[in-house]
C-alpha cells in the first residue's frame, strides 16, 4: 500500500514534537508498505524551526513555515499557510491519505486532494477539536473562525471514508455533536509507544517524595494549582521530605516567582527533550502529575502523551479533576490545591512495594495496549479492509 500521512506537527527521531506519525509511518513501512509525511518545518511547542535535518527511515515533505503555533492570531496564520501550501502540492500519489488534527483546514484541503484524485480519506482525530477549543482556550462559541472550523469537523467527520480516534469516549462526542450514532467507520488507535521506551526501570526506593510535572505549562495546565498544592504539603507536612520539578518552558514567569518568595523546594526545568531522553529522565522520580481544570471536554475521557510518559518511565500517576480513569494512580474528583495536597500525602503514607505495583500495573497496560507494533498492525489491517487489499 502506499500511504500519506499529513500532520503540520510531526517530528523526525530527534527533533523535538509529535513523534506518534513518525512512529506509524516507520512501522507500516517495516510491513512492507510504502509511506510518505508532510509536515512543517517548525515544531509545535515553541514555534522554531527544526535544527536537525536527520536522517530518517521515514521520507518527509516537509512545507516551510513563517509562521508560529504561538498565540491566537499568529496560530491562525500558521494553520491558513500549511493548509494552502499543502492544497498547493502536486497531485499526492497514494492509495489512501491520513490527515490529523489539530490543524482542520489541513485535514478539510487533504480531504479535497483525495476526492480529487479518487483516493480513501482517513481522518484522524487525535483531540476532540471544537470541544477543546471552547473549554481550554479564550475562544468562543459564535467566533467566526471557531463556527467555519466546526463546520468542517462536522463535514469530516461524515464524510470520512475511516475515522481515527484516541479519545476513550469519542462515540459519546460524536452522538452530542452530530445528532446520532457513530457509523461503523470509526476506529479507536491510541497514544502509541516506541517499545525500546518501555525499557527503563525506575528507582522507587527513595525516602523522599520526588514529585514531577511534564508538559506544557500553559493555564489550562493547572501548573498554579500543582505549586500551590505542594506549597501546602511543605507547610502543614513538614514530617514529609519532598520536592516538585517542572519539566517545560513556563508561560507564565510569576509561578517561579510565586515559588522563590515562598521558598518552595521546586525545581524548573526548561529544556526540551526527545521522548526517550524525556523518558528516561521521568524513572528517577516518585509520582507524576497530572491537573485537569474543570472542563466539558474530559467528559468524553482523556488521552494524554505525559500519561503514557509517566507510566512508561514506571512511576505512579496523580491525577486531579476527574473521579478515576484507565490508569492505575491516585484519582481526587476536585482540582483545588487542598485536594492536590491530599494526594501528595497519599502517595507518601505507600510502601515502596505499593508503589511499585502501581508502576508495575501501568506499564504492562501500556504494553498491551499502547505498543506501537501491535497497534500499527491492527491498524494496518484497517486500512487493508477499507482499500479492499487481499495481500
Amino acid at each position: 500500500m502506499k500511504i500519506l500521512i499529513v500532520n503540520q506537527f510531526a517530528s523526525k527521531p530527534g527533533d523535538i514534537g509529535l513523534d506518534r506519525h513518525y512512529v506509524i509511518a516507520k512501522k507500516l513501512q517495516e510491513f512492507g508498505d510504502e509511506v510518505r509525511v508532510v509536515n512543517a518545518d517548525r515544531n509545535y511547542l515553541n514555534g522554531e524551526k527544526y535544527k536537525n535535518d536527520n536522517n530518517s527511515e521515514v521520507i518527509f515533505k516537509t512545507l516551510k513555515s513563517n509562521f508560529r503555533n504561538i498565540g491566537t492570531l499568529e496560530r491562525m496564520f500558521c494553520y491558513i499557510e500549511f493548509s494552502l501550501k499543502l492544497f498547493f502540492q502536486k497531485k499526492f500519489n497514494a492509495d489512501v491519505i491520513i490527515s490529523s488534527t489539530p490543524n482542520i483546514l489541513a485535514c478539510f484541503f487533504a480531504y479535497i486532494k483525495s476526492r480529487l484524485s479518487n483516493k480513501k480519506f482517513i481522518f484522524e482525530v487525535r483531540d476532540i477539536w471544537s470541544e477543546s477549543v471552547l473549554s481550554l482556550t479564550n475562544i468562543r462559541r459564535y467566533n467566526p473562525a471557531f463556527l467555519i472550523s466546526r463546520s468542517i469537523e462536522k463535514y469530516l467527520l461524515e464524510h470520512s471514508d475511516l475515522i481515527i480516534y484516541t479519545m476513550p469516549n469519542f462515540k459519546e462526542f460524536y452522538k452530542d455533536l452530530l445528532g446520532k450514532d457513530s457509523s461503523n467507520n470509526v476506529y479507536y488507535c491510541p497514544q502509541l509507544i516506541e517499545d525500546e521506551y518501555l525499557q527503563h526501570q525506575a528507582d522507587n526506593s527513595s525516602k523522599e517524595i520526588d514529585l514531577v510535572y511534564s508538559g506544557t505549562t500553559k493555564d489550562k495546565d493547572n501548573l498554579f494549582t500543582i505549586v500551590q498544592a505542594f506549597k501546602i504539603l511543605q507547610e502543614k507536612h513538614k514530617e514529609i521530605k519532598a520536592s516538585l520539578t517542572v519539566i517545560g518552558v513556563l508561560k507564565n514567569e510569576t509561578i517561579q516567582e510565586y515559588s522563590e518568595k515562598h521558598k518552595l523546594n521546586i525545581k524548573f526545568d526548561r529544556n526540551y527533550y526527545c521522548r526517550g531522553d524525556l523518558i528516561k529522565k521521568l524513572s528517577k522520580y516518585s509520582a507524576g502529575i497530572i491537573s485537569l481544570k474543570e472542563a466539558k471536554v474530559y467528559k468524553y475521557g482523556i488521552s494524554l502523551n505525559k500519561a503514557i510518559d509517566y507510566m512508561s518511565a514506571g512511576i505512579p500517576l496523580i491525577v486531579s479533576g476527574i473521579k478515576f480513569g484507565t490508569y492505575a494512580g491516585i484519582y481526587n474528583e476536585k482540582n483545588s490545591p487542598e485536594d492536590l495536597c491530599i494526594s501528595f500525602v497519599e502517595l507518601a503514607s505507600l510502601s515502596e512495594g505499593q508503589i511499585r505495583d502501581i508502576a508495575m500495573i501501568n506499564k504492562e497496560n501500556i504494553k498491551q495496549k499502547n505498543s506501537s507494533v501491535l497497534e500499527v498492525k491492527k491498524l494496518r489491517e484497517k486500512i487493508k479492509l477499507l482499500l479492499n487489499f487481499r495481500h
